[in-house]
């Protein structure tokens, strides 16, 4: 579940026994050095909610599913596609790819870990723009 470039890398991290979930996340991200600058959760209410529609020029996020269904279309400078992640998934997703997500079910809920701050400047939401920087990129 992976591209060639390992820009989009999948793992999964429940622990479930009888007196419920755990989920902890630390050696099982297939990512060395990351180091968590912001943390952040969103929670949809209604299925094919489409949220993200942009890419990052530097930072690296990790992109885990709580709860629900979610659907991610990526693109990179070689391949596009689209994953499914259940609950207890997660991908992480490198610098310069293009990400939506759309909720599948009702009240779905993801967290997201970020290894820099919130800079709209690191944001690329003009997806012309975003293909052009990809292609001149390969």
């Amino acid at each position: 579940m992976e591209d060639k470039e390992n820009l989009i890398k999948y793992f999964s991290a429940p622990h479930i026994d009888e007196r419920g979930i755990l989920t902890v996340i630390t050696d099982n991200i297939p990512i060395d050095n990351f180091k968590i600058k912001r943390v952040y959760y969103i929670k949809t209410l209604n299925k094919n909610v489409i949220r993200g529609g942009h890419a990052h020029y530097k930072q690296t996020q990790i992109l885990y599913d709580i709860e629900g269904l979610l659907e991610i279309e990526y693109h990179t400078s070689i391949n596009n596609g689209f994953l499914l992640l259940k609950e207890y998934e997660g991908i992480v997703i490198s610098p310069l790819v293009w990400i939506n997500i759309k909720s599948l079910t009702n009240e779905c809920l993801y967290l997201v870990l970020a290894n820099g701050e919130y800079n709209e400047s690191e944001y690329i939401r003009d997806k012309n723009k975003f293909m052009e920087l990809i292609s001149n990129d390969s």
